[in-house]
């Protein structure tokens, strides 16, 4: 796979990480992938995870169930959240689609559940957002203001030991030719 991102998680609790894979497959065909870890061999499950080109992907458990649910972005797809219920992954919307950008979870409200951290291209402009977590599959853009990045990559992480998670973001201005090197954003 060109274009690709790839994520390790243990999505079944069998023990075994499994992996989640998005990428272009060839010149015109993208893909995203569920593979399980079976002890060793490695079974593509075949769960439909649509296209996804100039991937992103990450596990995180956004539901607090004790299973771990994906995001991915990526040209074709765009930006879906799928929750794992007992092995099936159901679509949940509310995501602005981009593709050639990066997603990472973190609890930045400090409210017991994951929140996303999305960044990327919308064909048209660069973008960088914080979804809110609000419970019932309901993800709320909270117009945090960020700084749009393509190609790019974001974390989280507490960088001023505050108790609360700050995000970093690194990348790529689509549309403007200028790189911008780091922003910080504290939350």
């Amino acid at each position: 796979m060109d274009e690709a991102s790839i994520s390790w998680g243990d999505y079944d609790n069998d023990g075994y990480l499994d992996l989640a894979i998005g990428g272009a497959t060839d010149s015109v065909t993208n893909d995203a992938r569920n593979i399980r870890n079976n002890g060793g061999s490695y079974v593509d499950t075949h769960t439909n995870l649509g296209r996804a080109g100039w991937a992103s992907v990450s596990w995180g458990d956004y539901d607090n169930d004790g299973d771990l649910d994906l995001a991915i972005s990526g040209y074709g797809v765009g930006s879906t959240i799928y929750r794992n219920d007992s092995g099936n992954f159901i679509a949940v919307g509310g995501l602005i689609t981009v593709g050639d950008g990066s997603l990472s979870w973190g609890d930045y409200d400090n409210d017991g559940d994951l929140d996303l951290a999305l960044s990327g291209d919308t064909y048209v402009i660069s973008i960088s957002r914080i979804y809110r977590n609000d419970g019932n599959d309901t993800f709320v853009d909270i117009n945090a203001g960020l700084t749009g990045v393509d190609p790019g990559s974001l974390s989280w992480g507490d960088y001023d030991n505050d108790g609360d998670l700050d995000l970093a973001l690194a990348g790529g201005y689509r549309l403007r030719n200028h790189f911008q090197d780091l922003q910080i954003s504290r939350t």
